[in-house]
């Protein structure tokens, strides 16, 4: 007797579709980010990637309704979110931008 085949949730489908996403956009930045620093320095590919993320991301939470809850935030939680920004931006996106700049997109993968 066959097996039906899987029922998966809406929430299951969309979450597998993010998750790739998220690994093509992983997989393609060093190389958008290498081709940018042959333009300009790593510290301005990393300003303009932070202008650019910043605009879609207010656009998305503008129309998702997610800027709503901004004025609730408690000082503890707008603090961790600094720190996020601070570690993930700062220190880990200049560190893995100067990285490609110095040894190529393939490598420092």
């Amino acid at each position: 007797m066959p097996l039906a085949p899987p029922c998966y949730h809406v929430s299951t489908v969309l979450a597998i579709i993010l998750a790739l996403g998220t690994a093509i956009s992983w997989g393609t930045n060093p190389l958008f980010a290498r081709r940018a620093m042959l333009k300009v320095d790593v510290f301005s590919t990393n300003f303009y990637g932070i202008i650019a993320g910043l605009a879609v991301v207010t656009v998305y939470s503008f129309f998702s309704g997610e800027l709503a809850v901004l004025p609730d935030m408690r000082s503890d939680q707008i603090l961790t979110f600094v720190a996020v920004g601070i570690c993930t931006i700062v220190l880990g996106r200049t560190s893995y931008y100067l990285s490609i700049n110095r040894i190529g997109a393939g490598p420092s993968i």
